[in-house]
């Protein structure tokens, strides 16, 4: 599923509705493999994770943000800052150049 996904890669996941109880069914090793943690699948309930395509063992970053909301209890909404370390410039420019 996220096999093809190399490192230093965000990850936006967000599911609504019937949808919810399944992809965390069946995705749960890979959402954990991103930074997520062990949710309980809801029927028509929402879910959105920030995850990370590199974490390493037992090292989650703490700008990993995940939300869940059972039926009719909202959206599930994540707010965060994602830090900028992993910006590379292209090669063939310097940097602050147009």
């Amino acid at each position: 599923m996220l096999s093809f996904l190399s490192s230093n890669k965000y990850i936006l996941v967000a599911v609504q509705d019937s949808g919810s109880a399944s992809i965390v069914r069946t995705a749960l090793p890979w959402l954990l493999k991103i930074g997520g943690y062990r949710i309980r699948p809801s029927k028509r309930g929402s879910y959105a994770l920030l995850g990370y395509a590199n974490i390493k063992a037992g090292r989650r970053p703490y700008w990993i943000k995940q939300s869940q909301h059972y039926r009719r209890k909202g959206p599930s909404a994540i707010r965060g800052r994602l830090p900028s370390f992993f910006i590379k410039p292209r090669p063939g420019k310097l940097s602050g150049s147009v």
